[in-house]
């Protein structure tokens, strides 16, 4: 009788260890299942994408390196949902080239670029103008600036900054230390990035050359955005692709260039012509009309001519 309830009380225990077991097993599958597809979501926007495959489908294009030929804009352009705002520069008779567009916000006194910077591949934290007064200064690549005081950014309109009568200042110790911060074409830290342009990479004098970035309002970069010279969508009328931090470059021979700035339904289109060396900085606007329980396909399409 006791050899029985003994083995009776094995059995029973070894069961209960089973159960037990088999349940802490579920437990910890569901969790580790849970995490990787947590974090399958969160690496969609954190893995550099492969932007060769969408330039696979366009032909003819040159390779460039972006950071070895100076920039000299005479223009800038900042394109937001709510405002526009055009920047007009000077001729720099140094010509040692345009380095970034700074703005120092005279109630807290902190200078900051277009965007926080953040980590590779995140969403950028795009700088809101809002009713403070900002001093706005062009740095060039030697350390000389102009400073352009109390600018007020005003909602709901197109703004004008002409600095072209802003006499340029010599290297201060400030203007070094600015220096140190990120460049325009460097958004996400890619100093070394290659751009794959089409047509000649050789611009004459009376050709335009124009550098920019397109971002969607949330601050999402906009990679692979086919950008076009007019509203035909047709690989003859490619201009360029944005990289995989939304950046772009373009070079043209002609002497007053249109771009045609879509992105499939997500967004509402940009149009805008520009007729000198310039920078624009496109915030696009979400599409009101979109379905949230649809997904829809974000990139442009080519349409191929016959």
């Amino acid at each position: 009788m006791k050899k029985l309830t003994k083995t009776g009380l094995e059995k029973l225990t070894r069961l209960f260890f089973y159960r037990y077991s088999s349940v802490l097993l579920t437990v910890i599958f569901a969790c580790l299942t849970t995490l990787v597809i947590s974090q399958e979501k969160n690496s969609e926007r954190l893995i550099k994408p492969d932007i060769e495959r969408y330039r696979a489908y366009v032909h003819g294009w040159n390779v460039v390196d972006s950071d070895t030929s100076k920039w000299h804009p005479k223009e800038f352009y900042v394109i937001y949902t709510d405002k526009r705002i055009t920047f007009r520069f000077p001729y720099e008779k140094e010509q040692s080239g345009v380095r970034n567009l700074l703005f120092l916000n005279k109630e807290t006194c902190e200078i900051c670029l277009f965007d926080e910077e953040r980590p590779l591949y995140e969403y950028r934290n795009l700088v809101k103008f809002g009713i403070e007064k900002y001093d706005v200064i062009l740095l060039y690549k030697n350390g000389m600036y102009i400073r352009y005081n109390d600018v007020t950014f005003e909602n709901g309109g197109c703004m004008e900054i002409n600095m072209t009568q802003s006499d340029i200042q010599p290297t201060s110790s400030e203007s070094e230390e600015w220096l140190t911060m990120r460049a325009f074409n460097d958004a996400i830290g890619n100093a070394k990035r290659k751009i794959k342009m089409k047509g000649d990479t050789t611009v004459s004098d009376s050709g335009i050359e124009i550098r920019g970035y397109v971002f969607g309002e949330e601050g999402d970069s906009l990679p692979w955005l086919f950008i076009f010279s007019n509203s035909n969508y047709s690989n003859g009328n490619l201009l360029t692709v944005s990289e995989d931090d939304g950046y772009f470059l373009i070079k043209s021979n002609n002497t007053s260039q249109s771009l045609h700035i879509p992105h499939g339904q997500m967004y509402i289109p940009c149009e805008m012509t520009v007729t000198v060396d310039c920078g624009i900085l496109v915030v696009l606007s979400r599409n009101p009309d979109l379905d949230p329980n649809r997904r829809y396909g974000g990139y442009s399409e080519i349409r191929h001519e016959d």
